[in-house]
């Protein structure tokens, strides 16, 4: 009988993601602002927010099979140019659009909604796509669910997202919730 999983380190990442992460690369998510300061050598740089270095700093390396599905995950590694030229003047071009960004969606009113939406269930010989029916708070074209998750509004499987007056009697906690665990996230991004 043939080994199925011969190219993988367990259920979690192909044994070549193993050895890009041993190399120094990683998917973009897993890039903290404390790798990138102390990569770049330039203690300047923790005064900008982690999404200007990932802009500035990170190029996508490779791409490698994770999880047990296999799928398709970009891996970023440091630019070494970057780290040789650093440039401030780009640094702050970039950090401005990225403020103005930010403010953009800040000045966008968050409102309340339920979203239907497809999610693939089953096995991977068998998917299947149930339909789900959540509270979420939507702030722009992204819907931040009550099971802790975010999606794409423009995503392929999302049915309707109808916009709610006011919270349905009784769902003040779920949509507490929904902001604190909002609130978390962006703190865990900048």
């Amino acid at each position: 009988m043939r080994d199925m999983n011969s190219g993988y380190d367990g259920y979690r990442m192909s044994k070549r993601a193993s050895e890009a992460y041993r190399n120094g690369e990683k998917p973009f998510s897993k890039w903290t602002k404390k790798e990138i300061v102390s990569l770049s050598g330039d203690e300047r740089m923790a005064g900008y927010p982690l999404s200007v270095l990932r802009q500035y700093f990170l190029c996508q390396s490779s791409w490698h099979h994770t999880s047990r599905y296999a799928n398709r995950t970009d891996f970023f590694s440091i630019s070494e140019d970057a780290i040789r030229n650093i440039d401030i003047d780009e640094l702050d071009r970039i950090n401005e659009l990225d403020r103005k960004q930010r403010q953009a969606s800040a000045i966008e009113k968050p409102k309340k909604a339920i979203i239907s939406y497809g999610e693939w269930i089953g096995t991977r010989s068998h998917p299947r796509l149930a339909m789900r029916e959540e509270y979420a708070i939507v702030i722009g074209r992204w819907a931040y669910l009550e099971s802790g998750k975010r999606k794409d509004l423009s995503g392929k499987h999302v049915e309707s997202c109808r916009t709610l007056e006011r919270a349905p009697r009784g769902t003040a906690p779920v949509f507490r919730n929904i902001e604190k665990a909002m609130k978390k996230r962006r703190k865990e991004t900048s």
